[in-house]
């Protein structure tokens, strides 16, 4: 026998199907006003110049051409600088930055002596606006830091944000130390929902503070670490390292990175010729981003740690 629907049923799945759309009608517009149709004409800013009459006209693969004899030629020391650089504050912030966070939330989870207190201080740079921060610390490194190292008897303090060899070590200090409480807080209400009786059990089987980490708490939040792994890959040609907080927009070559290099070139731009050949630019990263994405994806779900008590 067939079944029918009833007069109620239909009104009640129309009525459902009515607010499931109201529901995701404002966000589907604003990733097609938002990301589609902006990122589509940056695609086709790609492909155009910018004229003197004020108009794009389409030039092929010009921008590409330029972008990459900058990348191979007579600027190809100041292009490989920047992406050393931007390669090496990747680097630094999973090498460094990572394993600090991840310690640090343990700790202040576990409630060690003045946890709340190194909570609130590492939060700190999440709360104060991110000038400030910067200020704070140029002011630290060149007016408070020579004071210290003259009450230690310590000389020869270099320029830290002029000098060659200490400008850019100087910002990936700034940036792993700024880096701190977004990541902690983050951690932290991860490690808080790890259920009770898996730590309970983990102490009847006679588990000291890392053998608990190692076999517990890490392979708990496992997920939320290469969650922030794969979108770090993927901000690596994008990320500005603070820059523009410390230098404006002449900040000098050594110290760039290829983000703050597209942001500055479209900054210093008088109007909109700089604009196509930041778009080639930005397709090219994107294309590089986008298989080492998936690539640190697929390793990082290769190896999931199961949790063992």
């Amino acid at each position: 026998m067939v079944k029918t629907r009833s007069r109620g049923d239909l009104m009640k799945n129309k009525s459902s199907l009515i607010f499931y759309i109201c529901m995701v009608a404002l966000p589907l517009t604003q990733i097609c006003i938002f990301f589609i149709a902006v990122n589509f004409n940056s695609i086709l800013l790609a492909f155009k110049s910018y004229t003197s009459d004020g108009e794009y006209i389409f030039v092929g693969l010009d921008n590409f051409k330029t972008f990459f004899r900058e990348l191979f030629g007579e600027k190809s020391a100041a292009m490989r600088m920047r992406l050393t650089n931007s390669l090496l504050l990747y680097a630094v912030g999973l090498i460094v930055g990572v394993p600090l966070n991840i310690i640090f939330a343990y700790l202040i989870y576990k409630k060690v002596p003045c946890a709340a207190f190194f909570n609130v201080i590492l939060f700190l740079p999440q709360i104060l606006s991110s000038i400030i921060m910067s200020i704070m610390f140029r002011y630290f490194m060149e007016k408070a830091l020579p004071v210290i190292a003259e009450l230690l008897n310590v000389t020869n303090l270099p320029s830290f944000f002029v000098d060659i060899s200490s400008a850019f070590p100087t910002i990936l200090i700034y940036n792993v130390w700024a880096g701190f409480g977004g990541q902690i807080i983050v951690y932290i209400s991860t490690m808080s929902r790890i259920p009770g009786e898996l730590v309970e059990v983990g102490k009847i089987e006679g588990m000291n503070l890392w053998q608990e980490f190692r076999y517990l708490t890490f392979p708990m939040i496992y997920s939320t670490i290469s969650t922030y792994l794969v979108i770090a890959t993927s901000a690596i040609f994008v990320n500005q390292a603070s820059l523009f907080n410390f230098y404006g927009n002449e900040a000098p070559a050594y110290t760039q990175t290829f983000g703050y290099y597209l942001f500055v070139t479209v900054l210093k731009s008088d109007g909109y010729d700089a604009y196509p050949i930041a778009a080639s630019m930005g397709l090219c990263f994107t294309a590089v981003s986008i298989p080492l994405v998936y690539f640190v994806s697929w390793l990082l779900n290769r190896y999931n740690p199961e949790v063992e008590t």
